[in-house]
């Protein structure tokens, strides 16, 4: 007999797997093409999964317990959050993470960078290692100084426009055919 608990993870699984069916019925033959293309990069059995609110919950108690906090963090306290390797292959479910300085998603199965726009206090993210080829999404992320975008499939750096702050720019290891100079005035 299934404790409460199987039956309770089990239900989750299907939530996602749910939503991911959802996800890629809507994608086009080629992103559907690129997915095939990752899952023969050494994936291969392994499931995409999204981001859920469990997932950022088990990040936040493991962050807890790593760094000895015994006191309680709420969603909308939390500054750092790491989700490495989580076989991710969509960005969402962050909506009330406003406090958050620092984003982990590296090494997952990211195609596209969305749904970051309400992370406005975002100072350091990590989207290496993904499937990213568009720099998009960065319109509202003033606050940001460090980003890396190493090891992913972009060929062109743009989209950056509207972070002023930002000082660090890792964005090796792509497909930039013609690099062209970066330029950011910092006025401090």
């Amino acid at each position: 007999m299934n404790s409460i608990t199987d039956l309770l993870n089990n239900k989750q699984e299907k939530v996602v797997e749910k939503q991911l069916i959802k996800y890629t019925e809507t994608l086009g033959d080629n992103i559907k093409e690129t997915l095939k293309t990752i899952a023969s990069k050494g994936y291969g059995s392994i499931k995409p999964t999204l981001i859920t609110i469990e997932e950022v919950k088990k990040a936040i108690n493991d962050y807890k317990q790593e760094n000895q906090i015994y006191s309680d963090i709420n969603m909308s306290n939390v500054k750092e959050l790491a989700l490495s390797f989580k076989r991710i292959l969509k960005i969402e479910n962050l909506d009330n993470l406003v406090c958050l300085e620092k984003l982990k998603l590296d090494n997952n199965m990211i195609m596209k960078i969305e749904k970051l726009e309400c992370l406005v206090n975002i100072k350091w993210l990590d989207l290496s290692f993904n499937n990213i080829t568009v720099i998009e999404g960065f319109d509202r992320l003033i606050n940001l100084t460090d980003l890396s975008l190493f090891n992913n499939q972009i060929t062109t750096v743009s989209g950056l426009d509207n972070c002023k702050k930002l000082n660090v720019l890792s964005v090796g290891k792509n497909q930039i055919k013609n690099p062209r100079p970066v330029k950011f005035i910092n006025l401090n």
